[in-house]
């Protein structure tokens, strides 16, 4: 699937938030080369159950940056979660403070890093390593 549209973001699906065009197409490619539906998203809105539920979502700093201004104003709930990736150019330096403020590790220079973060994001109905809660001895 490599189909971009707006709407709702299913549990497979990856929710891109980029205002740079440039930036965007690179998502965007990013997400089809994952087998996953890319979501455009002009607002992004942590407090949205898509965002709560979607496999990544892949934001920029401009983006970032309005939104961790309306979550600090008390109108959204904390952005912080897995799968959360700040995007950037290639041309641009690092926007390290607001990964910070993200909570979502190391910014991703684009495209150069493109491969790395398809296999992050991983493929629909691939199972993601997890923490062992229980080990039942075979009998």
């Amino acid at each position: 699937m490599d189909e971009q549209t707006a709407g709702p973001a299913g549990p497979e699906d990856v929710i891109i938030a980029v205002e740079d065009p440039g930036l965007e197409q690179e998502a965007a490619t990013i997400v089809a080369a994952t087998g996953r539906r890319a979501i455009r998203v002009d607002s992004p809105d942590p407090s949205d159950a898509g965002w709560r539920r979607c496999a990544a979502i892949l934001i920029d700093a401009g983006q970032a940056t309005a939104m961790l201004a309306r979550v600090t104003a008390g109108d959204g709930a904390r952005p912080a979660r897995q799968g959360l990736f700040l995007v950037h150019s290639d041309d641009t330096g690092p926007p390290e403070r607001v990964a910070d403020e993200l909570g979502c590790g190391e910014p991703v220079p684009l495209p150069s890093c493109g491969a790395e973060l398809v296999g992050r994001i991983g493929r629909p109905g691939a199972v993601r390593a997890g923490r062992v809660i229980a080990c039942a001895p075979a009998v």
